[in-house]
């Protein structure tokens, strides 16, 4: 079960390898990621720190050292690049999904479209905070497309990233809108059902490496690659043609 709320976590300014920036939802599959670079490149160094991608971009804006940014969203990445030229184009890495869960014990069922606008008018529910954490913005624009956001809004209680609304999961027997990837990293919580998504509403992962960094390139170029796709898959995500 996860126990441990993701917050920013400091980088340490003389770190030889690289500082990898990645979206909260990335906590489960990134160190296995990470292990199996290392392999590869014969032990290379990286440092890995997790936040919503809204706040990893404001602090590379402020000037944090990240060779790499992997954001939930594109938003994230063009904020950047509006503010920088020194980022590589983004790179699109995987696919991930919106459900609604709950804890496994409960006996709430939603089959359908139709069961969320009163399922989620009759009863709070976890999500991560649309304007600081993509989960949140693709659940919000989600509920909008059905259009059912004005009537269950109010009900929605705010988390401050991906992993955080899971947490209001299984803390606090919340249902919630997540990724599916979370709901099946977790011990305790269960999916009830998959939103749909508009093709161009697509939850999908981006990188950028710092341009010129060859390093940080290759490792982009790694997390795109058949050995890492095994490792997206084996956790959920769904791979895209690259």
């Amino acid at each position: 079960m996860l126990s441990s709320v993701l917050k920013a976590q400091p980088v340490d300014l003389d770190n030889d390898g690289l500082t990898i920036f990645a979206a909260a939802s990335l906590s489960s599959v990134m160190p296995q990621l990470e292990m199996s670079w290392r392999r590869s490149q014969k032990g290379a160094e990286i440092q890995i720190s997790y936040a919503a991608s809204a706040i990893l971009a404001r602090q590379i804006e402020a000037g944090a050292p990240a060779d790499v940014f992997v954001s939930a969203n594109r938003q994230w990445i063009e904020y950047l690049q509006k503010r920088s030229t020194g980022f590589t184009s983004p790179a699109p890495l995987v696919h991930n999904a919106l459900v609604l869960a709950a804890p496994c014990h409960a006996s709430l069922r939603v089959s359908d479209s139709s069961d969320l606008a009163p399922f989620l008018s009759a009863n709070r529910f976890a999500m991560a905070d649309p304007a600081a954490a993509p989960a949140g913005a693709y659940a919000k624009t989600a509920l909008e497309k059905l259009g059912i956001w004005s009537d269950v809004n109010a009900n929605a209680a705010y988390a401050g990233n991906a992993r955080m609304a899971l947490l209001m999961i299984e803390r606090a027997g919340l249902p919630g809108i997540i990724y599916r990837t979370d709901a099946e990293a977790s011990d305790t919580t269960c999916p009830l059902f998959e939103l749909p998504l508009a093709e161009n509403d697509t939850v999908t992962y981006f990188a950028v490496g710092q341009a010129g960094n060859d390093e940080s390139n290759r490792f982009i170029d790694w997390l795109r690659s058949p050995a890492a796709a095994s490792i997206w898959q084996s956790n959920g995500f769904d791979t895209v043609p690259y």
